[in-house]
């Protein structure tokens, strides 16, 4: 009976220890799963970014849709759009640099050392 006991014990902690390993799988998978999306969010705001400074003001009005605001700032041209939950902001400057930062919901631009948001785009300004 004593062995039967021990073998059932030794038996339950292997079932448990398997188990343990499951939630261990699901953690990482629900991690991956997780960081993966965020790739995919910056990949997608690295995108809009590349759209955003690549085109001339003309056709970013044009083509990619309405800017959401422009407002001259110092020597500075800054434009404003909004995409789904995040906000670019194209700064172009007399030297003709264009660079776009990008800021998701929630996130706030004075958080930020340039007081813009992640620079997510440079470039040279493209004219007409």
């Amino acid at each position: 009976m004593k062995k039967f006991l021990a073998s059932f014990l030794a038996l339950i902690s292997l079932i448990s220890l398997a188990g343990c390993g499951n939630d261990q799988k699901k953690e990482s998978d629900s991690q991956k799963t997780e960081q993966s999306s965020k790739q995919d969010e910056q990949n997608k705001m690295k995108s809009f970014a590349k759209t955003f400074g690549n085109k001339s003001v003309k056709k970013v009005q044009d083509k990619v849709g309405t800017v959401y605001s422009s407002k001259k700032i110092g020597d500075d041209m800054v434009y404003g759009w909004k995409v789904d939950n995040m906000m670019f902001y194209r700064v172009d400057s007399p030297d003709n640099t264009t660079t776009i930062y990008c800021l998701k919901d929630g996130d706030k631009a004075e958080n930020y050392k340039n007081g813009w948001g992640i620079k997510c785009y440079e470039g040279k300004t493209i004219l007409d």
